[in-house]
């Protein structure tokens, strides 16, 4: 990227909205969460809200529920129907978004400091492997959607709660949890993938990258690698 192309892209970046929590907070939208973790399950508050040039400062998460919808990440459009899942790490342009009027999502949004928290509970990279740069869009069944209604239940339901000495505890095993339910599914569609005509070299480095982000395999050296 030249100077130009780094300067038109920060004066872009400077002059759209930001998408943080303080953001969220400011606009007064119906969520459940704390400052590190906002819930939304109904996006009617959501739909009021133009989301045109904002830039992403956290983790997002969403599963469609209902409905479709159109939307453009860092200038790639994405076509987004009931069961597809997409997450997006920080630093990321949403843009020119279109939806149905019976449109909803579970929308999960984390902030960095409590990704890297969580990042250092068990090992794993699913963290930041789970919000992959590709924003490949995956799609579920009915019976992984509705699990997915169950996790963001059991948030809430969590986040609404008194404090408790293993409230903490419980809402990383939940994330972690989910963690590896959207690492089977990224696993069954890279297996989906490698049923295709590819080379024995894409093949290869296919399996390399499912190798690194499973967490039941251990770590290799570069020698074994």
């Amino acid at each position: 990227m030249n100077f130009f192309l780094i300067f038109a892209w920060e004066k872009r970046k400077n002059s759209m909205e930001k998408l943080d929590f303080q953001a969220i907070v400011d606009s007064k939208l119906n969520f459940h969460g704390n400052e590190h973790i906002a819930i939304f399950n109904d996006f009617g508050d959501v739909r009021n809200h133009n989301i045109s040039d904002v830039l992403i400062e956290g983790f997002l998460f969403a599963v469609i529920t209902r409905g479709q919808a159109q939307l453009s990440v860092d200038d790639h459009t994405y076509q987004l129907k009931e069961g597809d899942v997409i997450t997006c790490k920080p630093r990321n342009i949403f843009e020119k978004s279109m939806m149905s009027m019976d449109f909803n999502a579970l929308v999960l949004f984390l902030s960095p400091e409590y990704v890297a928290q969580l990042s250092q509970m068990v090992r794993m990279e699913w963290t930041y492997s789970m919000f992959s740069s590709s924003h490949k869009i995956l799609h579920a069944d009915a019976m992984t959607v509705s699990r997915y209604r169950l996790y963001f239940d059991l948030l809430q339901n969590h986040l609404s709660s008194p404090d408790t000495s293993h409230k903490e505890l419980s809402l990383r095993l939940l994330f972690a949890s989910m963690a590896y339910d959207l690492q089977d599914l990224r696993k069954f569609h890279a297996e989906e993938l490698l049923h295709q005509t590819y080379s024995s070299a894409e093949n290869i480095l296919r399996q390399f990258m499912q190798h690194l982000h499973d967490p039941s395999q251990p770590y290799l050296n570069v020698c074994e690698y």
